[in-house]
């Protein structure tokens, strides 16, 4: 997912400050994403009933996927790829040149964890930075301190602040392809559980059927390499690498949760108005290109004092996948994930630059 973080010289309009608790936090605001079972659940069905109609679901008891999260362990990702960069800051670096928005993110983050922008900027330019040190670290070992969480009293950070995305560092869209070892052995998990023998890596990787659905764009949109598709994520308990986003070109994309549990929440594209969408009012490209959207809208501890608007959103879905599930996030949703427990996903996404989205119709609570 390209969008990771895309800040701006106005952050200084948001305040660093906690904001007071309040009243009126609904026991449910929005409502249950489906959840299916692929034993009873077609292709043809998912294609139907949930890409062209652009809702979301979760994806259970699919035989492939759950062969697939079984074989990719942590240690069998670190056994193949432990030595390859971990890239955890690339693409927020990138956003902090303007000096407004450094000066921002500094201050916040000294406010909310105690450091100073130089040690984040060490730990993302390491010289060495490796997926098995950002593994074995505190980054991914240790739950995400904030002030939502009884455990922590004290702690500042509320989600209310592009920086709070920032620290501490997860794996953001990391490329498979990076790693030649797992492409080689994504292909063969594959290839064991029915796969035809002579598989090449472009079927190899659409082995599991809902992946194939996805994956089944106008051809002159995929890649040469197949494996591009594929991009590995990693966060600590109650990490969230992201804040809530859109992708501007229409994508499609579908996780397989390979280690401990993700919540999501996704809304209607129509609904991004009431969704505390970060700088509006100025179009923002990413690296690629593509116009994007970031949202301040806390999806997962909702609080109405705070954020009153999100009483009139219609349409919000919420729902958890464990290990050995598949999420299926659709085109042109705003969308938010969050982690329960440290987590580890396989993810597979297909970018149209040039279709359109489905229409999407909302679901009324």
């Amino acid at each position: 997912m390209t969008i990771s973080f895309l800040f701006a010289a106005c952050l200084t309009a948001l305040s660093a400050a906690p904001f007071a608790q309040g009243a009126g936090v609904p026991d449910k605001i929005w409502g249950k994403m489906d959840v299916r079972d692929a034993e009873s659940f077609t292709r043809a069905q998912f294609k139907r009933e949930y890409m062209l109609a652009n809702q979301p679901v979760i994806i259970q008891r699919d035989r492939r996927a759950r062969v697939m999260a079984r074989a990719l362990t942590l240690s069998k990702l670190l056994d193949l790829c432990g030595e390859t960069p971990s890239r955890t800051g690339e693409r927020v670096l990138a956003f902090l040149e303007d000096e407004a928005l450094y000066r921002s993110i500094s201050d916040r983050l000294n406010y909310t964890d105690g450091i100073l922008m130089e040690h984040v900027l060490s730990e993302f330019t390491g010289e060495y930075p490796t997926m098995r040190e950002f593994f074995e670290s505190d980054h991914f070992t240790k739950t995400v301190k904030t002030e939502q969480d009884p455990r922590f009293p004290g702690a500042l950070k509320d989600w209310s602040h592009p920086a709070d995305f920032v620290w501490p560092p997860s794996l953001r869209c990391w490329r498979v392809a990076q790693c030649q070892n797992l492409v080689d052995f994504v292909q063969d998990v594959m290839k064991s559980t029915g796969a035809r023998a002579g598989a090449g890596i472009r079927e190899s990787v659409s082995a599991i059927p809902f992946v194939r659905a996805v994956l089944s764009g106008k051809p002159k949109h995929r890649p040469p390499d197949p494996a591009d598709y594929m991009n590995v994520f990693a966060s600590a308990d109650k990490g969230r690498g992201t804040p809530a986003h859109m992708h501007g070109f229409p994508s499609h994309n579908l996780l397989l949760v390979l280690k401990g549990k993700k919540r999501i929440v996704t809304w209607p594209a129509d609904q991004h108005n009431k969704l505390y969408q970060y700088w509006p009012e100025r179009p923002i490209t990413d690296d690629r290109g593509e116009l994007v959207g970031i949202f301040m809208v806390n999806g997962f501890d909702v609080n109405l004092t705070r954020q009153p608007n999100l009483a009139g959103v219609e349409g919000g879905l919420q729902g958890e996948a464990q290990a050995g599930d598949l999420i299926y996030v659709p085109c042109g949703v705003v969308h938010a994930l969050e982690s329960v427990g440290s987590t580890l996903v396989l993810a597979w996404a297909r970018r149209d630059p040039e279709d359109e989205c489905p229409q999407q119709p909302i679901r009324r609570i």
